[in-house]
């Protein structure tokens, strides 16, 4: 009975750091797509900067430059977020591969007490059955002597 509620635990352990993962994993890829979003575009933004430098009056193109600076730091927030997320990611991994180590050492180490548990269980019973017939045989002593040697022809 332990066994199985401590393979349940475990078990819903190993799930709820998988589904974790998982929504990591999602979250992960969402902010991949928004940085290459951003990334592309910001390269818009400058090459329509670089286009347009000439001939677009300086009000304007100090507005681009404003527009450009937030995009650019913007990008360099999401890749931030996106190094975490992927170093979160990897120690998830590592963390659900101890975990089920863990577990296997633990569910090997209840195997042998439960192993050795029954081996004490059945001299437990040896032994109480030789008790048995050691009071059994205490009251009755049986004479080996005999008066002349009988054969066996």
């Amino acid at each position: 009975m332990y066994d199985e509620i401590l393979q349940d635990c475990v078990s819903k352990d190993v799930i709820c750091s998988y589904l974790m993962s998982l929504s990591d994993l999602d979250t992960l890829a969402e902010l991949q797509c928004m940085y290459l979003h951003k990334v592309i575009e910001c390269d818009c933004l400058a090459q329509k900067l670089s286009n347009q430098t000439e001939s677009v009056s300086k009000e304007v193109h100090s507005e681009l430059l404003k527009r450009f600076a937030k995009v650019e730091k913007h990008s360099v927030s999401l890749e931030l977020d996106l190094q975490k997320r992927n170093e979160q990611a990897k120690n998830d991994t590592v963390w659900n591969e101890k975990a089920s180590n863990v577990f296997q050492k633990e569910r090997e180490q209840y195997i042998e007490i439960q192993d050795l548990k029954a081996k004490l269980q059945d001299k437990n019973i040896a032994i109480s059955e030789l008790k048995k017939l050691i009071e059994k045989g205490k009251g009755t002593s049986v004479d080996t002597k005999f008066d002349r040697p009988s054969i066996v022809r």
